[in-house]
């Protein structure tokens, strides 16, 4: 979800006619070739294609040590360079959240098959690498490595100089899975008054019904969104620039976002100035599944957010090589705490957000039977909000990074059920403005 965040901040809306819009049926989109070949390329016809990696690395124990994530975004349309990349870095050591985000000019990006993306800069050959190293990219039983050297602010306390080289190894035990819907996994964010009062009154609020049945294909309202949920950390070392070994170890999870998006002026300025996202990606490796949750709210305009919430795991029947969701939840039954934060100065008492509760109510069309899923998160480092300096005031706006969960899931899907299990999650929580 960061990806979209993060584009937002740069578009413009000079030419928005030359691109693709994402919509439920398009002959253009993922499903006009094999899934691993979509994954692998970038899709300029759109204004955003964006490879996102986050998750954890854990010691020996199996306890988190550090939070990262890894991006390349390619950006259309723009009044900057064509590229965003980063590597962020999160430990107990440098007192919160870092992000070291960079601006790429097209001729300092490579693309090689089957799927490789490289940066390089001067000075700096390997900048930034995304590579395939074993199978199909997408498909259950690839190996991925993500290597490069980047300067971290704040990182001082760690070792020496803040600046440091990386090297992540990663397996793919799960597969893909279609966090939209249909032939594209096309994710709405958002609907008009007239769209949403349709889905409440003649589909009881399931989107992919309305998106299968309805004549209107919501063209230019959200992206075709693809995960890579569960990604096992072979092996991970992080360097300072004189080679001493900051951290390394042989465990953690790795979370995939593919995400492929087209803009209107309408559109990007709805989503810009009035959007605000909470997302959950939850890793279950316990019992190779995942769940992933995502919100978007209006504050003043007159759309209506839309809230996404499914299960997957390896009984999930699977569509053009990626899995559908075993379970699905609608809007009405996803209920959040805390599910309303306020930005911050830096001088303001910091708010509860260490721990989470998602509680998700399915009930039986035909009866009242209610199944409960309810989902607790604990943050696994001591401080994971963003800052930001606005009107030279430093203001917390964000919440992002690793949560430990428990987990109670009560669905007629899934046997046995109840079902109780633990994992890992990330989460980005964005704070919202009540004003």
């Amino acid at each position: 979800m960061k990806s979209l965040q993060n584009a937002l901040n740069s578009y413009v809306t000079n030419s928005p006619s030359l691109f693709r819009l994402c919509q439920y049926k398009d002959e253009h989109g993922p499903n006009s070739m094999p899934l691993s070949n979509w994954m692998s390329i970038n899709h300029p016809s759109y204004n955003m294609s964006s490879w996102c990696f986050y998750g954890t690395l854990m010691n020996d124990e199996g306890v988190v040590v550090a939070d990262v994530s890894t991006m390349v975004q390619q950006q259309q349309g723009m009044n900057s360079t064509p590229y965003l990349a980063e590597w962020s870095l999160c430990t107990d050591k440098n007192s919160g959240y870092v992000i070291t985000p960079y601006m790429i000019h097209s001729d300092l990006v490579s693309y090689a098959q089957p799927f490789s993306i490289n940066i390089s800069v001067p000075g700096i050959p390997d900048k930034l690498t995304i590579e395939l190293l074993q199978g199909q990219t997408g498909e259950r039983g690839a190996i991925y490595h993500l290597r490069g050297q980047d300067l971290a602010i704040g990182t001082q306390k760690l070792k020496g100089t803040g600046e440091y080289y990386y090297d992540v190894l990663l397996e793919d035990v799960f597969g893909t899975i279609q966090a939209g819907y249909g032939p594209n996994s096309f994710l709405p964010q958002y609907l008009t008054s007239e769209q949403n009062d349709t889905l409440q009154s003649k589909y009881d609020e399931q989107m992919d019904l309305y998106l299968k049945n309805h004549p209107d294909e919501c063209i230019g309202q959200g992206s075709y969104y693809y995960s890579a949920p569960l990604l096992k950390v072979l092996s991970y070392e992080i360097k300072d620039l004189s080679n001493n070994v900051v951290l390394s170890g042989k465990q953690g999870w790795i979370w995939e976002d593919y995400v492929v998006q087209g803009f209107t002026p309408t559109i990007l300025n709805a989503l810009s100035n009035d959007a605000k996202w909470q997302f959950y990606a939850i890793q279950l490796p316990e019992i190779k599944a995942c769940i992933m949750i995502s919100v978007v709210q209006f504050n003043e305009s007159k759309l209506n957010g839309v809230t996404t919430a499914a299960m997957y795991s390896l009984d999930s029947v699977s569509k053009q090589a990626a899995r559908t969701p075993l379970i699905q939840w609608t809007s009405d039954e996803v209920k959040m705490e805390p599910n309303c934060l306020v930005p911050r100065s830096a001088t303001e008492p910091k708010p509860d957000t260490d721990s989470f509760t998602l509680t998700l109510t399915y009930k039986e069309p035909d009866d009242d039977t209610r199944y409960v899923t309810t989902i607790t998160g604990k943050t696994t480092l001591p401080n994971q909000e963003i800052q930001i300096d606005s009107n030279e005031k430093s203001v917390f706006d964000k919440f992002e990074g690793s949560y430990t969960v428990s987990a109670k899931i009560h669905h007629p899907n899934l046997q046995p059920t109840p079902l109780n299990t633990s994992g890992i999650a990330w989460a980005e929580i964005n704070l919202l403005n009540n004003d």
